[in-house]
């Protein structure tokens, strides 16, 4: 046997050994997110006026399951804290700082994955110094 052919099956069963491997190995399971395959319909639509000195409560308690929710913003952007319950991070202008939250720029649409982010309260405020319109849309 020469060299090459010895070559050429080593390599044949590295690979083969490598493919064996890698098709019996697990992904990585995403830490969270609406069901593979959920049927969606749109559900309600929920225009808030935002500025920078106060906090909007988006929430719809005859939605308490969600698959995502879309949130669209006009001319200024916002900051946005997910909640369970009215009491909690969601509605504390405290909370919704500069350093905490999530911040959506502004004339922009972002989806929030429901088993992600949940289906509860969302507080927002404005970052700008004039009030803009936040819509929320929810789908279930």
């Amino acid at each position: 046997m020469t060299n090459t052919q010895k070559i050429s099956i080593g390599l044949s069963v590295g690979f083969i050994a490598l493919a064996v491997l890698l098709m019996y190995t697990t992904s990585q399971k995403a830490l969270g997110s609406a069901p593979i395959g959920l049927a969606t319909s749109f559900s309600t639509t929920t225009p808030v006026l935002v500025g920078p000195n106060w906090a909007q409560i988006f929430y719809n308690s005859s939605v308490p399951n969600c698959s995502s929710r879309v949130i669209t913003t006009s001319l200024y952007p916002i900051r946005l804290a997910f909640g369970t319950t009215a009491s909690s991070t969601a509605t504390s202008t405290i909370n919704i700082s500069s350093s905490i939250g999530i911040l959506q720029p502004a004339s922009t649409t972002v989806a929030y994955d429901g088993g992600i982010y949940g289906c509860g309260f969302i507080g927002v405020q404005g970052l700008d110094v004039g009030t803009s319109t936040v819509t929320l849309t929810t789908f279930n």
